[in-house]
């Protein structure tokens, strides 16, 4: 078989098509309150983003092998294929990526012609997965320290946009402040995602745990992973602090105010990962960071829109 489907095989990962499936299907399905819903668009759409995904989890891939993971001293065969393997899966990477924007171009000529709205979402979408797939396959990042946090600001900014556009659309022609807080949560959501996602990337490829004479494990966290979840618990407050703002602001029902319990208990996944940092941690935490994220747009800021 030839390498590119090997590779293309080994990139649909089911487990992580499931929140972005989800969120296509939710949104058809809030959709069809207000009329019928169109079976092509929801195809095209469900299409398009599983191939978004599919992209990223290849950039993943390529970030585990030749970035994290050190290679060891190989033999000049070896290094040809090692190089070989590696320029194969930076090919399929960009062809994925190309295709995916032609494809939600194509989309969104079909379906709503040259209105503004939808150019605008289609380009800040291709834009935040063009900033993801470099972040992942840029060898020098990781030791460039200014240039990896304007690479993560620039994720921020862009994964903020999407609901800062998207809000001021449907409520209002000026800029409120509900529309600022709305992104700056979303944001910080989207970066805590990314934090989980490196942590398990960094922890399947460099296991920490140590036993001692007495069998007991001697946990000790690399400080780059330490890093990460400090970024983590920055993202976590400032989120927090940007929803009590929103229900404040918008005179919201008490009721409301159990979102802020619901988003600190991922502080308790945090502290965990940071005390027993091993791979299954860090992917239970990446999984619970990723379903409070999904949570919290669907039951709070798609229920402050509609």
């Amino acid at each position: 078989m030839s390498l590119y489907p090997q590779l293309l095989l080994g990139a649909i990962r089911p487990r992580s098509l499931f929140l972005p499936c989800s969120a296509i299907i939710l949104g058809s399905g809030l959709a069809a309150y207000d009329g019928f819903v169109d079976g092509r668009l929801f195809t095209s759409l469900l299409f398009i983003t599983m191939l978004g995904q599919i992209v990223t989890n290849l950039a993943s891939d390529y970030q585990r092998a030749f970035i994290i993971h050190a290679s060891q001293p190989q033999s000049r065969d070896q290094s040809v294929h090692h190089q070989h393997i590696q320029s194969t899966m930076l090919k399929l990477i960009l062809g994925l990526f190309i295709l995916f924007c032609a494809a939600l171009g194509a989309l969104t000529f079909t379906s709503t012609a040259v209105a503004p709205v939808s150019m605008t979402l289609m380009v800040v979408c291709c834009l935040l997965l063009l900033s993801v797939l470099r972040h992942k396959t840029r060898r020098g990042l990781p030791a460039d320290r200014f240039g990896q946090i304007g690479s993560l600001a620039i994720m921020a900014m862009l994964s903020a946009i999407l609901p800062f556009f998207i809000s001021h659309y449907l409520h209002t022609a000026n800029v409120q402040i509900t529309d600022v807080l709305i992104a700056a949560a979303a944001g910080c959501l989207a970066l805590m995602n990314w934090f989980s996602e490196q942590i398990t990337l960094r922890l399947s490829a460099h296991e920490s745990l140590r036993l001692d004479s007495d069998g007991e494990p001697l946990v000790k966290s690399p400080p780059a992973i330490a890093n990460l979840l400090n970024a983590q618990t920055i993202a976590l407050v400032v989120a927090v602090l940007c929803t009590v703002a929103l229900i404040v602001s918008e005179q919201l029902p008490l009721l409301c105010f159990a979102f802020i319990f619901t988003i600190p208990s991922l502080a308790a996944t945090i502290i965990t990962t940071r005390h027993l940092p091993d791979s299954e941690t860090a992917q239970s935490q990446m999984t619970k960071t990723g379903i409070a994220s999904f949570s919290y747009w669907v039951l709070f800021i798609i229920g402050l829109m509609w």
